[in-house]
């Protein structure tokens, strides 16, 4: 969600229009990810589906449990950890420094 009059962009609350227009106003193009032939995972543990608990999804419980599941499945660089950000709904905002002024999509456009 942009607010202009606050230079403020929540991305915990972005819509793909607000997407869009941040990927416009920083002159961004979006380059999805692909690859030219799929790649080998025989050698590749499953990856067991996560069972929620009776208490509700967001629940201190469930919310443990499910951060225990991607730690035994996942591996990240040694400088790299997950974490629980549940709590902090301000860490995906941005503060913009004064003077960036938002632009339209259809003005980056190029055909």
């Amino acid at each position: 969600v942009w607010t202009a009059e606050r230079g403020t962009i929540v991305l915990s609350r972005a819509t793909n229009s607000a997407r869009d227009d941040i990927l416009a106003m920083f002159e961004m193009a979006e380059v999805g990810a692909g690859w030219p032939a799929r790649p080998d995972l025989s050698d590749i543990d499953e990856f067991s589906s996560f069972e929620w608990q009776h208490e509700a999804e967001a629940s201190a419980q469930n919310r443990s449990a499910y951060m225990d599941h991607l730690k035994k499945h996942l591996s990240l660089l040694p400088k790299y950890v997950l974490a629980d950000a549940q709590s902090d709904r301000s860490m995906l905002t941005v503060k913009l420094r004064k003077g960036i002024k938002r632009k339209k999509l259809a003005e980056r456009l190029v055909l």
